[in-house]
Formats: C-alpha cells, structure tokens, sequence
C-alpha cells in the first residue's frame, strides 16, 4: 500500500513538470517578453502549482483514510471470524466443559456457523504391585486412548445450539488389574467402544436467563463441576478427583435439564434422564439431580460453590435383607473451587450417599456376571472428601504449564461391612481408600500436551485387595487437539 501511495504522487510530479513545459512554451514562442507579462505568466503558475498541491494534498489524506479503513475492516473481519469459528464461545465450552477439547472450528465448505471440533488423549499406565481380590502382586503395564470428534451448528435467529459427539475408546489399560474402589483411569471407557455419546438441542431463553438442554446428555458435562479436578485429559486421572464416586452418575443416555441464572452470582438447574442407556421402565428407573451454584467474587478472584442432592431410582438391593431388591438411592455433595492469585486456585469435594444399599452393577475387579448376590465384588461407598490445588508455571517461566497435587479418601459402607461380617468368605476390613495423585501439564505447543504423573493408594479396596498396603500407578498422558 505504500509503494503505491509513493507511485501515484510521483506521477502527479511529472504530470505537473509537463503542464509546465507544455505551459510556458506558447509564452516564448509567440508572444514578447516584458518583465510585466513575465511577473503575470509567473504567477499564474504558482496558482495553478499551489492548486496543483492542494489536490496531492487531499489525495494523500484520502489514501491515508483508506489505509485506516482497511485495517480497521480487517481487525473487524478477524473479529467476525473469532466469533464465527466459536473461539470464543462460552456455550461451546460449557457444554464441552469435562473433556475441554480444542476450539471449535468453522468448516469452510458448511452453512451457516456450523463448527467441527475434535481431540485425542493417550495413555500409558504402568505399576510395579498391582493385586485383584484374593491375587499375589504384580506388575502391570497396559495403554488406553480415547478420540472425539464433536459437531455444532449454533442458530442464530432463535439462539440455540445442536451438538453432537462421536466417541472412539480402545484399550482397556491396567484398571482391570486393581481391585480398587475409585479406579485409576477416569479417561478408560474400555475396548473397542464407538459411540455417538451425546446429541442434543440446547435453547437459551429469557436474554440467556434460563436454558433447556434435551436429547442424549451427559450429566458430569453439567453437574458437581470443577474448575481445577474436572479433566481427565489435562488435569487428575484418577476417578475420584474427576466425578465424584459417591454420586450414581447413570451412563449418557435421553433426558431433559433445566438451568436457570437469576443473577450472575447464581445459578439453579435440574436434569432428569433414563436411568439406563437402553432407555426401559422410565415409570421406575430414572435419575433426578439437582444443583445450585453460588460464584462469589472474594478480593476480586472467582470461586465456585455447588451444592446438589441426587436419587437413582434403578433397583438396588439392601444389605442387611437382600430380598429388598428394588429400593432407591440417593444422596447429596459438593463442589468448590477458589482462585487464590494468578497462578494458583485450590478445591475442595465432599459427598454422601446411603451407605444402607448397593447397585449391583457397580463392582471392584474381578466381577462376575453370573452372580447376583454380593461377593467379593459388589460394595457401597458411605463418604467420599479431597482437596488439591493446581499451580500454573508462570514463576518458572513457563506461563502455559501447570501442576496439581490432590489427596482424597473414600470410605466404604458401615452398613456393608455389618452385614457381611458373618460370611467368613466375605468378611471386610472396609477401611478407607486414600488416594494421592500428582501430574504436570507440559505444554508443547498449542496442539499438543504431555502430562507425566503418580498416584498412590493406601488400603486399596479398603485393605480387602490382598491385604494392606500401598499400590504406586505411574502414567504418561499425550493430549492433543486438531
């Protein structure tokens, strides 16, 4: 743009030397010269050079506008596109928040502003004295990865959004190698799996005071968040620093949530959704949760307090008469997260649910599916607490990075314990399962993270998997977006 401007003018200056030329010819070729008619033939000139001036004057200062112009259109345009590609889509990132993939991207070749996301997460888990139930030690190694391929079209005119997410799993690591009560790998959803894990239509209503999400949901997407254990893929792996082990989160199946955010300090939703992925006897196998959050501000850094309460309606069966096979199970927890300063932000879970049932479908390794009763297998978890903190490498000089040590503790059914006290094959020390973790997030590039990581577990399987002692996990995490 300056070469040009520099062309333009410099051939006003040579169409200006040739009027001159052209100009003064006639005046020596046909007419005398006095000093009077050479004064008037000079000024006329200098008129006509100072009008000259005056036009490359306002030339420059409109070639000088259209330049702001452009550069003004283009960060408008770079604007556009930002919000075009969902970058900065705080509805994409919610909904997404669990997982947190890549930004979603705008495809050139769709309508409208459809989006097309996706992410990768490998892992490799390795311990030198695995046990299952009744087994020596050993050491184990194995691997697992999960990919998603996520889609969304937002619309515009009604202010809603439809997402879909396309799941792939393979592997099935070593977590069918522990006899543990909160697993190792919240990443792991086994082998072979392909899966279109959630499809909805999200609505925003009322100037985004109240939001409807309905279709195929996944509750831990929306409920007992956290803003510093919540991703398997870039912060702790273990299970219990993800979703808490004390709520019976149902696998992703049709249901209805209601959010409604009265203030910006609040927010209160529900969700109710099929107990079972196949979607049977809704009249009785259905799932209710109910969440309120408060996001104080303290010394100007952001917190969030949940507080939910759930019921599982799917049959459970009590532990002191097991012909009580069909009673519900409920509970209650709680999630809270606090910034302390720009690097570090610490959180805190509790939870509870009735220690005086157990879901026959949640079981330690070994399981067997050809025994309903309770074995070795089946158990209840009463109480669960852990806290931790995340610390981001800008001290270091490494801004992108960050770390996170957590501690936690699940305590099994006193109820459980009481009741299989008198099966000598099936009596239970039922101790608490102390966890430890700790993880740093290398950031390589803004594709890819490496995370390598440990986790401890003290009394694993409440000191009922072989004996006491502590099991060591050592993991190397990649995660990448494209």
């Amino acid at each position: 743009m300056k070469y040009l401007h520099h062309k333009k003018i410099s051939g006003l200056f040579l169409l200006i030397t040739i009027f001159l030329i052209t100009s003064l010819s006639p005046a020596f070729a046909g007419e005398e010269l006095t000093l009077e008619s050479l004064q008037k033939k000079l000024a006329s000139l200098e008129k006509k050079v100072e009008q000259q001036q005056k036009e490359i004057q306002t030339y420059k200062e409109l070639l000088d506008q259209q330049i702001r112009l452009n550069e003004k259109q283009r960060q408008e345009i770079q604007k556009t596109f930002q919000e075009a590609t969902g970058l900065s889509s705080e509805k994409v990132g919610k909904i997404l928040a669990r997982k947190k993939p890549g930004p979603l991207t705008a495809h050139p070749y769709m309508p409208g502003n459809f989006k097309i996301g996706a992410n990768f997460t490998g892992i490799v888990q390795g311990s030198p004295d695995a046990r299952l139930i009744g087994e020596d030690r050993k050491s184990v190694m194995g691997a697992s990865y999960q990919a998603n391929v996520t889609i969304a079209n937002k619309f515009e005119g009604v202010d809603g959004i439809a997402v879909a997410n396309l799941r792939v799993s393979q592997g099935s690591g070593i977590e069918d190698q522990l006899s543990i009560y909160s697993n190792v790998d919240n990443n792991n959803w086994g082998n072979d799996v392909f899966t279109l894990s959630e499809i909805f239509y999200e609505q925003n209503l009322f100037n985004k005071n109240l939001v409807v999400d309905i279709g195929k949901l996944d509750p831990t997407v929306y409920f007992a968040l956290n803003e510093y254990a919540n991703s398997d893929t870039t912060q702790f792996l273990a299970r219990m620093f993800n979703n808490s082990p004390v709520i019976e989160f149902p696998d992703h199946s049709g249901g209805v949530r209601i959010a409604v955010f009265p203030y910006k300090w609040l927010e209160i939703s529900y969700m109710a959704m099929a107990g079972t992925a196949d979607m049977r006897d809704l009249e009785s196998r259905m799932f209710h949760i109910g969440q309120v959050i408060f996001k104080p501000s303290i010394s100007g850094r952001k917190g969030n307090y949940r507080f939910l309460m759930w019921q599982n309606n799917n049959p459970h069966t009590v532990w002191k008469d097991l012909t009580r096979t069909r009673e519900d199970s409920y509970g209650f927890s709680i999630s809270c997260d606090q910034e302390i300063n720009d690097d570090v932000g610490i959180f805190g879970k509790f939870g509870w649910q009735d220690p005086s049932v157990y879901n026959p479908d949640q079981r330690a390794y070994p399981f067997s599916d050809s025994d309903p009763n309770p074995h070795k297998n089946n158990y209840t978890l009463e109480y669960m607490w852990s806290t931790g903190l995340q610390v981001k490498g800008h001290p270091w000089g490494r801004a992108h990075d960050f770390f996170g040590v957590a501690i936690g503790q699940v305590i099994p059914s006193q109820d459980m314990k009481s009741a299989l006290s008198g099966m000598p094959d099936n009596r239970r020390e039922a101790k608490s399962e102390t966890h430890f973790e700790i993880y740093y997030n290398f950031f390589a590039n803004k594709y890819l993270a490496i995370s390598p990581g440990v986790q401890l577990i003290w009394d694993p399987y409440g000191g009922d998997a072989g004996g006491e002692g502590m099991v060591s996990v050592y993991t190397l995490r990649t995660h990448f977006d494209f």
